[in-house]
């Protein structure tokens, strides 16, 4: 690209609501990539704003797509199945309690002279409009899938991963809910081997060559039978090449949310490492690791003997001497799940503190504004509007005479007299008016003026 057309496209995230991604349903790959970009393309165009009924032309769609045929009739039928794709699961209340759902992803969705009509239902307009729980979406990244069960589990492990520890693991899975999360629970793919072989295994490694996350799996068994899955998911230490070349020239017609929050973020694993003392070329070997949840284990082990305090004299050393008894099986690693909770919790603790603080700081400055502001605009009515300021000086003199408050008057009377002004300016200024005066001339330009703060 060049010319004006040559840009850069800073925010590329669809901040994409969990409950959709955690129930079950049969959305294919286009369908699937199609309504992730329907919410991105919504969410620009007023769906926050209340609005639920949308419009994009099927060239726009292709482009985004990066999808460079010409099968019309194809998509077509494609996307006005989405409508009629249903999805259930098990969701939450705001107190924690478990309810069962059942909803379409749309409500409609039309293709019509080279336009798809495509409408929300109001429960999933809400979720995208104000998600509680997200995962952020590269969008264009999406593309690098061959596979819908790929993207699907993607996105499921997007949600087990915490991005500022550059880890995440999935617990273990029962086989049954992992076939109903790929959607697999029409008794597709019986056998376990084939399963593993045409499904799981090939979307672990389209992952792990394609995106941020790096997957491991590990299969949890009962006399011999797979009956459990478990993901170890990492931060890709191909990240920034698998990211590389993505075709943002695709993302000109819309607007993605901003992830300035994790841009530039320093690696969680290297900022440990560089606690237990390792050098640049040490550091940039382990984050080369294939295995890296055994290194994170190993850190995080010796990071809770350390809190809990062991003296070490050599962390170097020791480091390298966990790490060979954890790739061994020798190492107990049983107390660290509980230390990362605890962790996890005093740091989400500490967000949450520097959030209100934020916040309350924030709240300080809008209301020191818009104080500022309204004494602005009232002291200009009261330089511009003389009379009027008058007759609410009056107003205010009989209601203080109707109400025998004497005291007032007589206060009111004597600054007059020691000013040598008249009662009505005294009213517009003193200390136990001037409020009630200005309250009356703001109301006056509420409603002359239409403003509203």
């Amino acid at each position: 690209m060049t010319g004006k057309n040559k840009i850069v496209v800073k925010n590329q995230y669809l901040h994409k609501p969990q409950e959709v991604i955690h129930v079950t349903g049969k959305l294919d790959l286009i369908q699937h990539k199609c309504w992730n970009i329907f919410a991105v393309h919504a969410l620009k165009n007023g769906l926050r704003e209340g609005k639920q009924r949308f419009e994009m032309t099927i060239p726009q769609l292709y482009k985004v797509l990066g999808y460079a045929g010409e099968n019309n009739v194809y998509f077509k039928k494609i996307l006005n199945n989405i409508s009629k794709i249903n999805i259930s699961g098990d969701l939450f209340d705001k107190d924690g309690r478990p309810f069962w759902i059942s909803f379409n992803l749309l409500a409609q969705c039309v293709v019509q002279n080279g336009i798809c009509y495509y409408e929300y239902p109001s429960f999933v307009a809400q979720l995208l409009a104000s998600p509680k729980k997200y995962v952020k979406i590269l969008i264009n990244l999406q593309n690098n899938f061959k596979s819908g069960y790929s993207l699907k589990l993607y996105e499921f492990l997007k949600t087990r991963y915490i991005e500022k520890q550059g880890r995440g693991t999935t617990g273990e899975i029962k086989l049954e809910l992992f076939r109903q999360l790929m959607g697999l629970d029409d008794g597709s793919w019986p056998e376990f081997k084939v399963l593993k072989r045409d499904v799981i295994l090939p979307a672990i490694k389209e992952m792990n060559e394609k995106t941020d996350l790096f997957v491991e799996l590990e299969l949890i068994k009962n006399r011999q039978k797979v009956v459990a899955l478990k993901f170890q998911i990492t931060e890709n230490p191909n990240k920034k090449q698998n990211l590389q070349g993505l075709d943002l020239e695709s993302l000109d017609d819309l607007d993605f949310e901003d992830d300035a929050e994790t841009q530039n973020q320093p690696n969680p694993l290297k900022i440990k490492l560089e606690k237990l003392g390792f050098g640049e070329n040490q550091i940039s070997k382990f984050l080369n690791e294939t295995d890296q949840v055994k290194v994170i284990d190993s850190v995080d082990y010796i990071l809770m003997r350390m809190e809990k305090g062991a003296m070490i004299k050599d962390l170097t050393a020791y480091f390298n001497t966990i790490l060979k008894m954890h790739r061994e099986g020798d190492l107990d690693i049983s107390a660290v799940e509980d230390w990362r909770t605890k962790q996890a919790k005093v740091e989400q603790e500490k967000l949450d503190w520097e959030k209100k603080q934020k916040e309350e700081e924030e709240e300080d400055q809008r209301q020191a504004k818009l104080s500022k502001f309204k004494q602005e605009k009232i002291a200009k009515y009261k330089q511009d509007h003389p009379e009027e300021v008058e007759d609410i000086c009056i107003e205010v003199l009989g209601r203080l005479q109707n109400e025998n408050k004497t005291f007032i008057l007589e206060q009111i009377k004597k600054e007059a007299k020691k000013q040598e002004v008249s009662l009505i300016k005294t009213v517009a200024s003193h200390l136990l008016t001037k409020h009630e005066v200005d309250s009356k001339i703001w109301e006056r330009i509420e409603e002359e003026e239409k403003v509203k703060i």
